[in-house]
């Protein structure tokens, strides 16, 4: 749209020119049902009143037809404004300006959002994301004009960090809010059956587990915003232990092995040391005792970060 600041009466110069395919005919539209064929006039077109005039072209040749238009603004000012911000974050405050010419005695805001406004440089404040038209209406003794500018308000985004995601139990995390915007209010559920209003938490988890954490922030304006989850994994030290069944007895006897292994990282191989020459690396192996005596038995169980052992002297007793 062209803005033409004038008397009421005004002349309007129109000029056009041809296209890459010549067309074969032409036709200009103009307020009050003016028309032209020609195809490159050149016109002076007189506007007795304030107001929007539209004028459009239409052109045909062999492959169709085209049309299009501009409006003609005729106005007894300039309207227009400034706007500091034009983006940021929900809440957001927005300082406007009038920088409207000819001297307007009067001005109508409009923020898009349901809002309006009679003063020269009202602050605004937009409390839900969302891309606003905001339109000034300025009007001086001889009529009105209006401007229009955008304000891009974004959403709160809820983020966290901790500490640490892995541990063996009792396992501490510090949580902290990322959150952008300032929220005035958190809600975080730790995966464990227990939650917090506080900004920053620090929790504790007391059994082995994966626990999935998520933080919900609230900033009194806005919906509030879920963030994107993290998970924490608490577990039981490694370590090794064995039970042997039975102990004792006489030449022949079979014992029957059990790997006893517990926490975290699970193991995933053994090795089994009977003591009296023979091994195995089952995970619960069974062992024929041939010849009386006393037996040590070592084992160990091997995980993804480490191997460990565990000896039990004069463990089996064979008679």
């Amino acid at each position: 749209m062209a803005y033409v600041k004038e008397n009421p009466s005004v002349a309007v110069q129109f000029s056009a020119t041809g296209t890459n395919n010549p067309p074969y005919s032409w036709m200009w539209s103009y307020p009050g049902g003016n028309l032209s064929y020609v195809s490159d006039p050149t016109l002076v077109l007189t506007y007795n009143n304030y107001g929007y005039y539209v004028v459009s072209r239409t052109i045909t040749n062999t492959l169709g037809t085209s049309s299009n238009s501009t409006t003609i603004s005729i106005c007894p000012l300039v309207a227009s404004f400034t706007a500091t911000p034009v983006q940021g974050q929900v809440p957001l405050t927005v300082q406007f300006v009038d920088t409207s010419t000819d001297q307007p005695v009067s001005w109508l805001w409009n923020f898009g959002d349901g809002v309006t406004n009679r003063t020269q440089n009202p602050v605004h404040t937009f409390t839900t994301s969302g891309v606003y038209t905001v339109r000034l209406d300025a009007t001086n003794n001889l009529g009105s004009c209006w401007y229009t500018s955008t304000i891009s308000v974004s959403p709160l985004v809820a983020s966290f960090t901790s500490n640490q995601t892995t541990g063996p139990v009792p396992l501490i995390v510090q949580f902290t809010d990322k959150s952008t915007d300032q929220p005035t209010s958190w809600n975080w559920t730790f995966g464990d059956g227990t939650s917090s209003n506080l900004q920053n938490p620090v929790h504790t988890y007391m059994k082995n587990g994966t626990y999935t954490i998520n933080l919900s922030a609230f900033n009194g304006y806005d919906e509030p915003i879920s963030s994107p989850a993290i998970q924490i994994i608490a577990y039981t030290p490694f370590s090794v232990n064995l039970m042997a069944a039975p102990t004792s007895g006489m030449n022949g006897t079979s014992v029957i092995f059990t790997d006893q292994s517990t926490g975290f990282p699970s193991p995933t191989s053994w090795y089994w040391d009977f003591g009296d020459g023979y091994n195995s690396t089952q995970q619960n192996p069974s062992h024929q005792y041939v010849s009386p005596g006393l037996y040590t038995v070592a084992h160990s169980a091997t995980n993804s970060q480490e191997t460990l052992w565990s000896n039990k002297t004069a463990f089996i007793s064979i008679s």
